[in-house]
């Protein structure tokens, strides 16, 4: 089974999406196989400054395709890869470009609902509008962590699959845009970070929470620079006084 390079969900912006039918993900390996055999051809086209303008095309042409089809087949990798499409996809029309981020956004929060630990991330990197806006206590931010933190609780989908690309990763990247690849347990500490750092510690149970999943991030390897578990304690003992 084929695994995508770093390149996968990011360096490519394609045009199109897919609507998603009756998960058969087993159906949708061989789509999303040859996806990844025709990004590879770009890859090495690119990288040896070979090929023309139609090949690459082709194998364009190919990827989003083949992509397409596996995600309509309930492939995880596959549905990832057409979501963060969505959420690149730029238009004339903004209204365009509005409804490709709904979509995308709304694609990835129904994979981390169902298990899937790098969409709910990316669901947090991308979608969470809420804590962009520093609005910690808003609906759009409580319901991307409940999917965060439900995502950590099912069986997840896209096991097979890791490890995945994530960029500006919170506890594996030496520098804050860095791309790395993440295994599936990466992505977990990684999740449980965010729930324990993005959550406001308004309330004695609050704080109590956020150090829970800040204790099994760092357990589970996360390399944070920033460690908010100090100031968190603190701030438990006060309670007490």
């Amino acid at each position: 089974m084929h695994k995508l390079s770093l390149a996968y969900l990011f360096a490519l912006v394609i045009v199109g999406c897919s609507a998603h039918a009756a998960a058969n993900p087993e159906a949708g390996d061989a789509f999303y196989d040859q996806g990844v055999q025709a990004l590879q051809h770009m890859q090495r086209l690119t990288a040896e400054q070979s090929g023309d303008a139609d090949e690459l095309t082709r194998h364009l042409n190919n990827l989003d395709a083949n992509m397409a089809r596996a995600a309509q087949l309930g492939h995880p990798a596959a549905a990832l890869f057409e979501a963060h499409k969505l959420l690149k996809q730029r238009s004339k029309d903004p209204a365009v470009t509005l409804e490709n981020r709904r979509q995308g956004c709304a694609s990835l929060d129904a994979m981390a609902r169902k298990g899937f630990v790098a969409a709910a991330v990316l669901n947090t990197q991308e979608c969470d509008t809420g804590y962009k806006r520093f609005e910690y206590s808003s609906p759009e931010h409580r319901a991307v962590m409940e999917a965060l933190e439900q995502s950590l609780k099912r069986r997840d989908p896209g096991i097979a699959y890791y490890p995945l690309p994530i960029r500006a990763s919170q506890c594996f990247a030496a520098a804050p845009t860095q791309m790395n690849e993440l295994t599936h347990g990466q992505f977990r500490a990684e999740a449980e970070y965010i729930l324990g750092s993005s959550q406001p510690p308004q309330s004695r149970e609050a704080v109590e929470r956020n150090l829970r999943w800040l204790d099994l991030a760092f357990q589970h390897g996360c390399l944070a620079s920033l460690d908010m578990r100090p100031m968190l304690r603190k701030q438990l003992a006060s309670y007490s006084d």
